[in-house]
């Protein structure tokens, strides 16, 4: 105390810039969280929305990368049909491109699908896998859609709450000692 490194705030005078950067004075903490989550809100919905982009995005690549499988799986069988599998095997760039094209792939997805799919990947198991991560995906999906943005903000608090509780837990050295603040 006597080198004066420590400082007591009283609360009576909360003064803070709010959203459009102009000093606001507010009566209670309650006030100040109030505020702020009036303006964390939307982008909370932002997030929302993009989450599912994101998921939609995954589902259409897996959804994709399984009917090619079953596409080369099914040509390695029975031979080309077109529209219906693809070959591989003894064939150009070119002809696997157009087999591949003739499936209804999107140009991007159907070629970047020939050229990372290794040919061990092309197995019920990896199909299995994939099946798998699919219905996780469509599940998480649905969660997401059916979680309301105001409910995903209480969790991310509570969740900061919880993990600020457990800091506070395991460093006393913060802490005042002998029951002063």
């Amino acid at each position: 105390k006597s080198l004066r490194l420590k400082t007591t705030f009283k609360l009576g005078n909360m003064v803070m810039f709010d959203t459009n950067n102009k000093p606001r004075r507010y009566n209670s903490v309650n006030d100040i969280m109030e505020d702020w989550l009036t303006w964390r809100l939307p982008y909370y919905e932002q997030r929302k929305n993009l989450d599912i982009e994101d998921h939609n995005d995954k589902i259409e690549k897996i959804t994709y990368k399984i009917k090619f499988i079953y596409a080369v799986m099914d040509g390695s069988e029975r031979g080309e049909i077109p529209g219906v599998n693809i070959v591989m095997m003894k064939r150009t760039k070119a002809n696997i491109m157009s087999q591949v094209k003739s499936m209804n792939f999107p140009d991007k997805i159907g070629s970047t699908l020939v050229t990372t799919t290794k040919l061990y990947a092309c197995t019920f198991e990896e199909l299995d896998k994939l099946n798998n991560k699919l219905n996780k995906l469509n599940e998480e999906l649905q969660i997401i859609i059916n979680t309301p943005f105001e409910d995903m903000m209480l969790t991310d608090l509570n969740v900061f709450n919880t993990m600020c509780s457990e800091w506070d837990k395991h460093n006393d050295k913060f802490k005042p000692k002998n029951g002063k603040k």
